[in-house]
């Protein structure tokens, strides 16, 4: 494969890589738009009646992804959040989401009332301060701009049964049986049922998918004919076919290493606190993963295939 092949087939690379991550940021976009007009709850939250300790050890022996919501005495627009496992993340516009370490924080609106001091921005709820980490809505000016989540010790009321929202997409069906649960009616304020989110989404989504794959499937089977002709010589010059192989490959990945970084650079900038690292990292290398996956085995057999090399 001469210079100006190798080139062509970065730049595939690149723009099939760049649709990858336009797909997920879009995917991503999609969902937070929906949980924002949804006050922040999927179509799959129910209504739950328990403890927050019990919900919360059924969902984790579980291994479920999920939050529990519950509303706090005094102001309907503050709710205490828990999350178990890696749910999707909420829409913000600004900040990080709520983690695991973090020992008391908030998720706040544009237009909650915070309190400054010495550059600490926090939340005050009972006599107590909460961290604000985040500010919620993809826009300052959104649905959820009045909305605050609290996350901290002793804020779900554990000493009796109460109504929860739990919302998660892999729910096990044995924890649901146990809490016995409704549809949670509350939870949807039906701003969410768009015909973008509904239909539209899905079919751009899949049809961006399928270009994807097939479109780097192309992309490796080119880039091993066009690398076929070099590999003869190699081989003719007394090259093993394994060094051969490993050769190709190994320059392959080496010219791909710096467009990939861009793209993940600046997918990381643009997305801000809205999608998570790994899964920006996933979109990235996905399809550059399949196009080598596909260069290494069509090289493979066209260097073991005997009359290749007539």
């Amino acid at each position: 494969m001469n210079a100006r092949s190798l080139l062509f087939i970065v730049l595939l690379v690149t723009l099939f890589s760049i649709l990858s991550v336009a797909l997920g940021l879009y995917d991503q976009t999609q969902r937070a738009l929906s949980l924002e007009g949804n006050n922040l709850y999927s179509s799959r939250s129910i209504s739950v009646s328990t403890t927050g300790a019990e919900l919360e050890s059924l969902l984790a022996r579980s291994g479920t992804s999920a939050r529990i919501f519950q509303e706090l005495p005094g102001d309907t627009s503050v709710r205490t959040v828990i999350e178990t496992g890696h749910p999707d993340p909420l829409p913000l516009h600004s900040g990080r989401q709520l983690q695991a370490g973090d020992v008391r924080a908030a998720l706040v609106g544009a237009d909650v009332k915070v309190n400054q001091d010495q550059g600490v921005t926090t939340y005050e709820f009972q006599g107590i301060l909460y961290p604000v980490v985040g500010y919620l809505g993809l826009h300052a000016n959104s649905l959820v701009s009045r909305t605050v989540l609290l996350q901290g010790p002793g804020l779900f009321d554990d000493t009796a049964a109460s109504r929860m929202i739990v919302d998660g997409s892999n729910i096990d069906d044995a924890v649901l049986e146990r809490l016995e649960p409704a549809p949670a009616a509350a939870a949807g304020g039906g701003t969410d049922r768009r015909t973008n989110i509904d239909f539209v989404s899905p079919v751009l989504l899949r049809f961006g998918w399928i270009l994807t794959v097939l479109g780097a499937i192309a992309t490796g089977l080119l880039a091993a004919s066009q690398s076929r002709r070099l590999n003869v010589v190699l081989f003719q010059l007394g090259a093993r076919r394994l060094h051969i192989l490993i050769r190709s490959v190994v320059r392959l990945l080496l010219w791909m290493t710096l467009p990939l970084l861009l793209i993940f650079g600046t997918a990381t900038v643009l997305s801000g606190p809205m999608q998570s690292t790994g899964a920006l990292l996933l979109n990235t290398l996905a399809p550059a993963t399949l196009i080598a996956g596909v260069f290494t085995v069509a090289s493979a057999w066209l260097l073991w295939k005997r009359h290749s090399w007539g």
